[in-house]
């Protein structure tokens, strides 16, 4: 598929281990401006999300079976645009006490954008669930809304550290077309709109997209 240029947009990777299966994590800052960005303001960000942000929010919520590995920005305003990766050598296992759930066992995250429209708005699936925070098919909810308040801290300190830039969701597609370019909208709310835990097909050990990669 043909390079969409998404001007102004930081995609960040967030890449996880658990229970020996790669699970990723996807999110998109938007700087405001549409132009590229430094490399410094890029790095910024993924030195955040690498440590302070993995240590005080994430790291306590996710079992010692599931690790962080890497926290990747990738520029998408132009297809050679700046890339930068923190790999996490050490301290990278979570610390909630317990076994987690089957990967693809989790619950979405949701992200809204003030937009009526399909495609305007997102979600985050949560990487792992520990067995002991879920009961029947409901998520704890003093967990649940720990990973609120882990994701509006990001959401705060992303114009701290890059002013004028702020978490967004990354549209790419309007009436069921692709767009010439992506426009990011940006995030007005973060919520956990129920408690039921979801499944993501794509985790599934047999999913199709794993297959192609045997």
């Amino acid at each position: 598929m043909p390079f969409q240029p998404c001007p102004g947009i930081l995609q960040l990777l967030l890449r996880f281990t658990a229970n020996g299966q790669a699970v990723d994590n996807v999110l998109h800052v938007d700087n405001g401006s549409g132009g590229i960005w430094s490399s410094g303001n890029v790095q910024s960000i993924v030195d955040y999300i690498a440590t302070t942000w993995w240590t005080t929010y994430i790291k306590p919520l996710l079992c010692a079976n599931t690790t962080l590995d890497y926290v990747q920005g990738t520029d998408l305003s132009t297809q050679n645009s700046v890339q930068y990766t923190n790999t996490l050598t050490s301290g990278n296992a979570g610390t909630h006490t317990g076994t987690t759930l089957p990967g693809s066992v989790t619950a979405a995250v949701r992200f809204f954008t003030g937009i009526r429209s399909k495609g305007v708005n997102g979600r985050m699936f949560i990487p792992t669930l520990p067995s002991d925070k879920v009961t029947g098919n409901l998520i704890d909810s003093t967990y649940a809304g720990l990973w609120v308040t882990a994701l509006n801290a990001l959401k705060t300190q992303i114009p701290v550290l890059v002013s004028g830039a702020a978490l967004a969701v990354l549209s790419r597609v309007v009436n069921h077309a692709r767009r010439t370019t992506g426009i990011g909208r940006i995030i007005t709310l973060i919520q956990m709109v129920n408690l039921y835990v979801d499944v993501a097909k794509r985790r599934l050990p047999q999913h199709k997209r794993k297959k192609r990669h045997v």
